[in-house]
């Protein structure tokens, strides 16, 4: 029997304060250790990231690249480059940053001034420092992608010194109050697929070719692919022959191999499969951080695609089983049939427990071919009972939906029907497989903010989700033109100039939408926000269940409000503002009490 809401609320409460706290605590980070997250299910509700006080937290922020071994060129012309583009010694970052290249589309991630007091570390747009500039802008979440060819560069050997560059940058994050989901990325399966072929058939189908920025994951002794010729169609990546076939034989399970057909030794791995490995990765890095609650949790893999199987059958035969194994794997729940690692998986199968029992939340997406269409591609149902999961999907509405690939002008595209629709739809599939909605991946051209990004960040409040724009800094190509360089991706326009490669001042229409007020914790049921960028207004209605004492801001509704917004913050209803809060950098942080049982609501007049 489900619990009402109000005792639901109380059991977080008390779960969360008297055991996870003291789960996540260590001397390390008792002095400045974030509150860990988890998700409550409350009755006839989507699920809901919460914080140990039972607030609901609407996390925003953005994808962190530069830690990812991902595809670039030399100056040589040699393709790909033969190491990974930026070292993961920590010491190399340390007071310092390496100086940023053309060739590659990742900038490094740094935090020059670590160590110093928060408000002490210069968020200027040339300081090199990362998260210092994040939290100036409002971010309080970031998604660090990271890669399996770091993390195990020879099969069963996981490299402790990226373990440590992962740690060097979540320590930043932690400095300035920024939770970190590390999500194990991929984009083509691995930067060490071949970038030509020996057919060629243009235009219908050519040698794919890799892109800086969209060539990242698998080893290259973990590529199998039988010697499939690398084409694609239109030379598109995710529909490269080459890419499909190693992608079938993760999901095999196939048992890697060196060149006389000896398979490839296990060492630390929990079996001599593929998916054996990609999981003893996973439980390596979760060993690592399960008690620092500035890693909220997890993410499975990123956008899936689905090797040689049809898409219909994909996600019941093959992505959601892989799901369930590696949850069971790191969390302890047994779910599946028990059945032997390194033989090829079978849905029913689950996997055994490898001893890593980490409560933080669990983040797993659809296959990526919902990019393309803003509509379900599964059977949503319960796939695992582990009750900290996330159901993490990417909106690309009128961006890499159908209508834009066919050329459609988004103000003239019949479908999709809004920009409401693919969070519509994963509201239902969140809801059906118990899990809490994050959008993890958004994006589009500075060019077009005024067309797309400002109706999919409204659609978000709408949809009361966090979510992690795509992305935080990029590199301009040399000798590309200014316009160019300045309506790129990031949130910094880049520099064209050769040498050297450099961020340049914010986009006006990225701070304009992206730094945006949004109620960071509501106490009680958060029943709507908005905020409107022309007149930098803000509204918000809950209901309160309880009373919270004012001044204890562990349980208050905290609203964050950027520099931009200077209005006047007020509450009524069954709450009071208790405190704003101005912030050195111009910032605010709005403290409202509910003072008892009923309906309240928040506002940010006009500025």
């Amino acid at each position: 029997m489900t619990a009402p809401l109000g005792e639901w609320r109380a059991r977080v409460a008390l779960a969360l304060t008297a055991g996870t706290l003291a789960a996540f605590a260590t001397p390390a980070l008792a002095a400045q250790a974030m509150a860990p997250l988890t998700v409550a299910h409350p009755s006839g509700e989507r699920a809901q990231i919460v914080d140990p006080a039972a607030r609901v937290r609407i996390l925003r922020g953005t994808n962190l690249v530069g830690v990812e071994d991902d595809y670039y060129r030399t100056p040589s012309g040699a393709e790909p480059g033969p190491a990974p583009m930026w070292p993961i010694d920590p010491s190399a970052y340390q007071g310092a940053c390496p100086q940023m290249s053309h060739y590659a589309g990742e900038a490094p991630v740094c935090e020059v001034d670590a160590g110093r007091a928060e408000y002490d570390q210069s968020a200027a747009y040339d300081s090199r420092n990362d998260f210092a500039q994040m939290r100036a802008f409002g971010i309080d979440f970031v998604r660090l992608g990271i890669s399996w060819s770091q993390l195990e560069p020879r099969p069963g050997v996981y490299s402790a010194a990226y373990l440590n560059r992962i740690a060097q940058v979540v320590g930043w994050a932690r400095e300035q109050g920024v939770y970190v989901l590390l999500d194990m990325h991929q984009d083509a399966y691995s930067r060490f697929t071949p970038d030509t072929a020996p057919i060629d058939a243009n235009p219908a189908v050519g040698p794919n070719q890799e892109s800086s920025a969209h060539a990242d994951g698998a080893p290259p002794w973990a590529v199998i692919a039988d010697h499939v010729p690398a084409e694609a169609v239109a030379g598109t990546p995710e529909l490269n022959l080459y890419v499909e076939a190693s992608f079938q034989s993760f999901w095999e399970n196939r048992v890697p191999t060196d060149p006389s057909d000896r398979p490839l030794p296990t060492g630390a791995a929990p079996g001599a499969g593929l998916q054996d490995h990609y999981i003893g990765a996973m439980a390596a890095v979760a060993r690592r951080f399960k008690n620092d609650p500035t890693v909220a949790g997890y993410e499975i893999m990123n956008e899936p695609l689905p090797g040689l199987t049809a898409p219909a059958a994909f996600s019941t035969a093959e992505l959601y089983p892989f799901y369930r194994r590696a949850i069971d794997a790191l969390t302890g729940v047994r779910d599946g049939a028990s059945c032997p690692t390194g033989e090829p998986s079978n849905p029913a199968c689950g996997y055994r427990d490898l001893g890593v029992h980490t409560h933080q939340l669990l983040f797993y997406e659809p296959m990526a071919v919902r990019n393309v269409t803003d509509a379900p591609d599964q059977v949503a149902a319960p796939f695992s009972s582990y009750s900290r999961l996330v159901y993490a999907p990417h909106t690309y509405t009128h961006v890499f939906t159908a209508d834009a690939l066919a050329g459609v002008p988004a103000s003239s595209s019949p479908y999709p029907t809004s920009y409401n629709q693919a969070l519509e739809v994963a509201d239902s599939e969140a809801r059906a497989m118990h899990s809490a909605l994050f959008v993890g991946e958004y994006g589009n051209s500075a060019s077009d903010d005024d067309t797309i990004l400002r109706p999919e960040t409204a659609a978000q409040d709408t949809a009361m989700v966090g979510s992690t724009i795509y992305a935080w800094k990029g590199v301009c190509d040399a000798g590309a033109s200014l316009a160019t360089c300045s309506s790129g991706w990031s949130y910094f326009a880049a520099d064209p100039a050769t040498p050297p490669a450099q961020n340049l001042g914010l986009i006006a229409s990225r701070v304009k939408y992206l730094s945006r007020a949004v109620p960071r914790a509501t106490a009680g049921t958060l029943q709507s926000f908005a905020y409107n960028p022309d007149d930098r207004s803000f509204a918000m209605r809950a209901t309160s269940t309880t009373p919270v004492r004012r001044g204890d801001k562990g349980r208050e509704t905290e609203v964050f409000i950027p520099a931009q917004a200077t209005g006047a913050v007020s509450a009524s209803g069954a709450a009071v503002l208790d405190s704003v809060v101005a912030e050195p950098d111009g910032t605010r942080l709005a403290y409202v009490a509910p003072m008892g049982r009923g309906p309240y609501a928040v506002h940010l007049a006009r500025s």
